[in-house]
């Protein structure tokens, strides 16, 4: 069960901006069955004007939390960020043609992150009750979205319980920043298979 981050759809699965295969297609070749939503509010789960107002990221808000930290970003660690695709001065940045692939997969998203988190954990755990259990991955602003504790509230009326959730296990992951890191090419299939690793370790919680 794939669940994006904010400002995105389930094409975030499907391929990289620089246009290779992404992970919904490698899980698929792995054997598994490969369910990638839209979250509420966003793309094919319509948004409508009763649920708030709306944002749309602007380019220059992507290259400073995302795609061009090296250059743009003014916290101690986002020297380190230096996976995003592409060469050249323009890396990461309006103009460089694999950040304009990346931006026009962008879409407005709610502004309300207590309405957004809380249609997620109500539709998530909706699916889980549809199609059993799952290996949930998710991007960083899914990461508060706990589904484990909705179903087992919704199920008992009972208190929070913790539930697993799986990041592939990548080498050289070293450019996280305080807002989290999108997928780069250490974080991808191809760099996976290069890197001989298994199928993923326990990380955090849903």
């Amino acid at each position: 069960m794939l669940i994006h981050g904010a400002a995105q759809t389930a094409t975030n699965w499907m391929g990289t901006p620089d246009g290779r295969k992404g992970w919904a297609e490698y899980f698929v070749e792995q054997g598994y069955v490969v369910y990638m939503i839209d979250q509420p509010m966003r793309g094919r789960s319509a948004w409508h004007p009763g649920d708030g107002a709306t944002r749309m990221f602007t380019a220059q808000q992507e290259e400073f939390q995302f795609t061009a930290n090296a250059v743009k970003g003014t916290w101690p660690q986002a020297k380190k960020h230096t996976q995003w695709p592409g060469d050249g001065p323009n890396k990461g940045q309006k103009g460089d043609p694999i950040f304009d692939a990346f931006y026009a997969t962008q879409v407005e998203t709610v502004i309300s992150n207590e309405v957004t988190q809380q249609r997620n954990q109500d539709a998530g755990a909706a699916l889980l009750d549809k199609i059993g259990p799952a290996i949930v991955l998710t991007a960083f602003a899914v990461r508060r979205v706990r589904l484990a504790d909705r179903r087992r509230a919704a199920a008992t009326g009972q208190g929070h319980r913790r539930h697993r959730a799986v990041r592939p296990a990548v080498r050289g992951h070293h450019h996280r920043h305080r807002q989290g890191a999108r997928m780069g090419p250490d974080r991808h299939p191809d760099h996976l298979r290069s890197a001989g690793q298994g199928p993923g370790r326990a990380r955090g919680r849903t």
